[in-house]
């Protein structure tokens, strides 16, 4: 039916009203409207004034009078039949109660239309053609006067916008009079109700004050505050769109907010901003010219949310190119060799992974098999602590020589006599002789007094534990926690915090421990000792060589707050004293960024808090 009438709802419907018109646009009217609005903003001469009064109809569906609706389709020339039809569609409803174990109904409406019929719509202009007909028969007896914005230019009394309404006329107490007679005319005939509340009057600058007064007073209506907003858009445009379009910025911030504040993935961020937030505009921009500069705010708050996720170091730094699978941002043949076994197969690569005999698959299983296993190890490890240093040195490179000599043969059937398998072996040993003597310095440096504890002991400090092997990656998000203890081993606070990316684990765990840098530094404390679980960390805050990857950025920000903070010393430990800390990294998926102290503390993380110290 919807269909059948579509073509020619055009036909008989006014040029006052634009919504669910096929072929035509809401904005049509509302760029007419604005005009009208505008023009009256600058209207300062003249005797005669004018006015826009802009109306809102309260519950506009439910309000429709079915002998109306009839009337209106029987005056507009549709048959008989279709007018039953249409009756039938509306009056058929009927409505059920579920009232706790109780079924009430049926209900059965005696007017009004149903809210989400695709008939509804086109029934409910249908009416609203009759408020458009009163308005034009008034016009035409002289009672009401549109309002024109030029020379030449026509008259308009009224545009409608489905259940809003703009009326055009002289800021006069008898053609406001005549307004009331025309409202009150219809809602007696239709059943409608103007919402007087939520309605709003708008003068032209030369209307005297007298007569916005008794205006006013009339009809019941409130002057338009400046700003106000109609349709969705501001009443009125004045010279500043900044300050007037600037709630447009307020309201993508708010939407932009709660989706930050949800657990989404980059690519489902991607799609929210292209199918929600960069459609909030649209709208506005299909009446108004959004300024530049609003533009842009809006395009940086969309690029931000994509961005957030990237870790922001503390201070500026130069970009470089570096190799992420590396720590030290430096290529090495290992981590590709790494990227070769995860690429296994992707590319028509077929690189083995299995790092025994090629001929001897199971090797591993036969001393297993045959002793404890571990017999064949301890006879090699006792064999080479009783040989003196370079005795150990020359072994090592032999062996490494044979295994060389071996893979030769295996991949490229070359066969090394046991002259070459020497001359390899003393060669060897020269450059690594070399190497050792050189200047360079290890990127890892060796354990110190303190380093891997396997159990919980008090210090004679404060002691803070950190940890962050809390990567979700099906939420693309990273957490960190910490956990506080005084020198007794009482727990003082512990922190959650979580964030937005995907980051590798070791990257996500010095996070962690400059989050509890920045805790020490903000709480002014001495004399702190810093554990973690992460060896590597711990090695490179100690070392002095500059790490050119994300990884050494954050490091380096670890070591400048390091620089500012007073006896604070940094170690390794096992995991197995560091599992309070570890879970309260996990517990921030769902507390993130919380402080917690011993009266805060979430009850599922008070165990690990326990156990830790008498493991």
């Amino acid at each position: 039916m919807v269909n059948r009438m579509k073509p020619f709802i055009d036909t008989i419907i006014s040029a006052n009203q634009r919504a669910f018109i096929p072929g035509h646009l809401i904005s049509d009217n509302i760029l007419v409207s604005f005009e009208i609005l505008h023009y009256l903003r600058r209207k300062r001469k003249g005797k005669d004034g004018y006015m826009t009064l802009k109306l809102d109809m309260s519950k506009a569906y439910d309000r429709v009078d079915w002998s109306f609706l009839e009337a209106m389709l029987r005056k507009l020339g549709f048959a008989n039949h279709w007018v039953q039809l249409i009756l039938n569609c509306v009056s058929s409803a009927s409505y059920k109660v579920i009232h706790g174990a109780h079924e009430i109904g049926p209900i059965l409406p005696t007017g009004g239309i149903r809210q989400g019929d695709p008939l509804s719509p086109y029934l409910f202009i249908l009416c609203a053609e009759g408020f458009s007909a009163f308005l034009r028969k008034y016009e035409n007896r002289g009672w009401l006067h549109g309002c024109k914005v030029a020379n030449g230019a026509p008259r308009i009394s009224h545009m409608l916008f489905a259940d809003d309404n703009y009326l055009n006329s002289k800021a006069t107490y008898e053609e406001a009079h005549r307004i009331k007679e025309v409202l009150q005319k219809f809602e007696l005939a239709s059943g409608q109700r103007v919402n007087f509340a939520n309605s709003s009057i708008f003068f032209s600058a030369n209307t005297t004050d007298d007569n916005k007064e008794r205006i006013v007073e009339l009809l019941g209506v409130p002057i338009a505050l400046e700003g106000s907003m109609y349709l969705g858009l501001p009443s009125s445009m004045g010279r500043n769109k900044m300050a007037a379009l600037s709630y447009l910025k307020e309201k993508l911030r708010k939407q932009l907010q709660s989706w930050g504040s949800k657990f989404l993935s980059r690519e489902s961020k991607e799609i929210l901003i292209k199918t929600v937030a960069q459609a909030l505009p649209s709208y506005l921009m299909s009446v108004f010219l959004l300024p530049l500069e609003i533009v842009r705010d809006m395009e940086s708050m969309m690029a931000k949310l994509l961005v957030q996720s990237i870790p922001v170091l503390s201070r500026p730094t130069m970009g470089t190119l570096n190799w992420s699978l590396d720590l030290s941002g430096l290529y090495s043949m290992k981590s590709a060799y790494k990227l070769l076994h995860q690429l296994n197969g992707e590319f028509g690569l077929d690189v083995l992974a299995e790092d025994s005999c090629s001929s001897c698959v199971g090797s591993g299983g036969y001393w297993h098999g045959i002793a404890t296993g571990d017999l064949f190890f301890g006879l090699c490890m006792n064999q080479f602590e009783m040989l003196d240093l370079n005795s150990a040195n020359l072994l090592v490179a032999l062996c490494w020589a044979i295994w060389n000599a071996r893979n030769d043969k295996v991949w490229q059937d070359k066969v090394m006599g046991i002259e070459g398998i020497v001359a390899s072996t003393t060669n060897y040993l020269n450059q690594w002789r070399v190497a050792q003597n050189s200047n360079n310095e290890l990127l890892f440096t060796g354990f110190i007094p303190g380093d891997g504890a396997e159990q919980w002991s008090a210090q004679s400090v404060s002691s803070i534990k950190v940890i962050d092997a809390a990567v979700f990656n099906d939420s693309s998000t990273y957490g960190v926690g910490f956990v506080a203890r005084d020198s007794s081993s009482f727990f003082v606070e512990g922190s959650t915090k979580l964030f937005h990316g995907s980051i590798s684990p070791v990257v996500a765990e010095v996070i962690g421990v400059w989050e509890a840098l920045s805790w020490i530094k903000d709480h002014s404390l001495l004399n702190v000792t810093l554990e973690t679980d992460c060896l590597s960390i711990v090695q490179t805050v100690r070392s002095s060589m500059v790490i050119i990857s994300l990884f050494g950025k954050v490091v380096s920000d670890c070591k400048n707050l390091l620089s500012t903070l007073r006896n604070v010393s940094f170690h390794f430990v096992k995991r197995s004293v560091n599992v309070a800390a570890h879970s309260f990294a996990r517990a921030s998926i769902s507390h993130p960024d919380r402080l917690f102290n011993l009266d805060t503390v979430l009850i599922e993380l008070l165990p690990n808090l326990v156990t830790e110290i008498f493991v």
